[in-house]
């Protein structure tokens, strides 16, 4: 026999119990869901410390620097193309820079999802100290937005929450506007 009476029973209880208890919202933890690490060797974890702890040290916007960016826009052969390349070209022209190009300046290297399941986590952790570290006006160049995306979910709250912000500028580069979303 495979299963004895009692580990059956056993196992139907569980099952039962599990079934029957009490599921919140999902779309309340959506963003616990979607960027949860999956299994992750002890080299990896390592790895990700190494990470963290560089962004925890170096990751630092100068006044009035930071740029953020989120979203994707229509390009001009109509096909859908992500705003990074606009938001970096603002960045450069008005002595500004992204989180990806600080990140790059300081030779910080977060790995793929591919090679690394806390990938995500530690854009979140990037994303939260780079708002969190921002000061005076702060610029993102947005387009349509994903829900859960990490602008809405981490920047921009912190960056509201955060009182050395005095103003927040998104410009829309598919209404082709800006307008000041915060101010202070």
């Amino acid at each position: 026999m495979l299963f004895s009476p009692v580990s059956l029973a056993l196992t139907l209880i569980l099952l039962s119990s599990a079934a029957a208890a009490p599921v919140p919202d999902a779309a309340a933890y959506s963003d616990l869901v979607v960027r949860a690490p999956g299994p992750i060797t002890p080299a990896q974890q390592a790895a990700a410390l190494k990470v963290a702890k560089q962004i925890k040290n170096k990751l630092r916007p100068q006044p009035d620097q930071a740029v953020f960016w989120s979203g994707t826009k229509k390009g001009q052969d109509g096909k859908t193309a992500s705003v990074k390349p606009d938001a970096q070209k603002y960045a450069k022209a008005n002595g500004k820079e992204t989180i990806n190009q600080a990140l790059a300046k300081n030779n910080i290297k977060i790995p793929p999802p591919s090679q690394n399941p806390a990938s995500p986590r530690l854009w979140d952790v990037a994303s939260k100290a780079w708002a969190l570290r921002s000061k005076g006006e702060t610029n993102a160049v947005v387009g349509d937005r994903r829900p859960g995306n990490v602008y809405d979910r981490i920047e921009k709250p912190t960056l509201i929450k955060n009182p050395n912000v005095n103003k927040i500028v998104e410009h829309d580069k598919n209404k082709g506007t800006s307008s000041t979303v915060h101010q202070k």
